[in-house]
């Protein structure tokens, strides 16, 4: 391993423990579902493991991808990630478009729920209205 490969190494490993500090944040914080942490905490185990074992990253990219430089490996690790992440997304955004669906047909029930009961109000204070008017009506007349 030459100087500019154990310096990358260090760099992934401080960044894989970033990560699991972040995602410890996080976690206390109550801001990933269970899915997502997951997901997040196998990136941060990921970086940690790619200068750990790579000689076993190294095996794998010959049998696989039947090329001698890692780094294919984890380019393909990587892109699987976004994959799945990209899924876990969708996933959401879909069911948040539901939501929002029932939402907008339940104001839309709820607003004309309530231009029934103001057009109740209103013909009732209508007719209120001209009772008085008989009535003062019936006042003003004289009586025999």
């Amino acid at each position: 391993m030459n100087g500019f490969d154990s310096i990358w190494h260090w760099v992934a490993i401080s960044v894989g423990i970033l990560f699991f500090i972040l995602l410890l944040t996080t976690l206390r914080k109550n801001r990933f579902t269970p899915g997502y942490t997951v997901l997040w905490l196998g990136v941060g185990i990921f970086l940690i493991t790619i200068p750990l074992l790579d000689n076993v990253y190294v095996w794998l990219n010959s049998r696989i991808l039947d090329s001698d430089d890692a780094k294919n490996i984890i380019y393909v690790f990587f892109i699987g990630f976004l994959l799945v992440y990209i899924y876990y997304m969708t996933s959401d955004i879909s069911k948040l478009n539901d939501k929002v669906q029932t939402l907008n047909s339940y104001i839309a029930l709820l607003e004309k729920r309530l231009r029934d009961t103001e057009s109740q109000i209103d013909s009732t204070q209508t007719k209120s209205q001209e009772k008085a008017a008989e009535l003062d009506n019936d006042k003003d007349k004289p009586t025999i």
